[in-house]
């Protein structure tokens, strides 16, 4: 198992960190397809608690950026899967599992996105563990998505950061 974090440091209320990065991609996924580089994103589920934590799912579908050669083993179709996740208001945590949509028995990807609050600033830290239980070359497998997905976190990091600032600025 391989763990990527990240972590952006956002100099505006949490309020309104946690209105665009969270609640506002919650509630209108389609309009964050190009944020988050997808070809498309649906929500299946959203269920909202007394308690105000939710549960949400959703499937995403990845732009077909599969470099040519990868292309004999890595088709279009297997870059879909689904999220699964709980939110906890109390921790200002969102808990998630990513199910691919295929080799969901040796793929095994979760993780945490966490928002620290403190002097002016809000920390929003993802956390993600990945696992591939692939005898012998697994561990190659896990390497080549832990780069992938830290590639992508920093991307979409920089992308929410000038989002925040924007929506700030209105």
């Amino acid at each position: 198992m391989q763990k990527v974090v990240n972590s952006l440091k956002l100099n505006y209320p949490l309020d309104l960190v946690l209105q665009v990065t969270h609640f506002d991609l919650m509630r209108n996924m389609p309009s964050f397809t190009k944020l988050l580089g997808m070809e498309e994103i649906k929500l299946l589920r959203f269920d909202e608690h007394e308690d105000g934590s939710h549960d949400v799912e959703f499937t995403l579908k990845s732009k077909d950026r599969v470099p040519a050669f990868a292309r004999t083993i890595i088709k279009p179709e297997m870059l879909v899967w689904r999220q699964v996740g709980k939110w906890d208001p109390e921790t200002l945590t969102i808990d998630f599992k990513i199910v691919p949509h295929f080799f969901q028995r040796v793929i095994d990807i979760r993780g945490r996105k966490k928002y620290v609050e403190g002097a002016g600033c809000v920390t929003m830290e993802i956390t993600s563990s990945i696992s591939v239980g692939i005898p012998g070359i697994g561990r190659l497998v896990e390497q080549a998505i832990v780069s992938e997905v830290k590639k992508e976190q920093i991307k979409l990091l920089g992308k929410i950061e000038q989002e925040v600032k924007n929506r700030s600025q209105r």
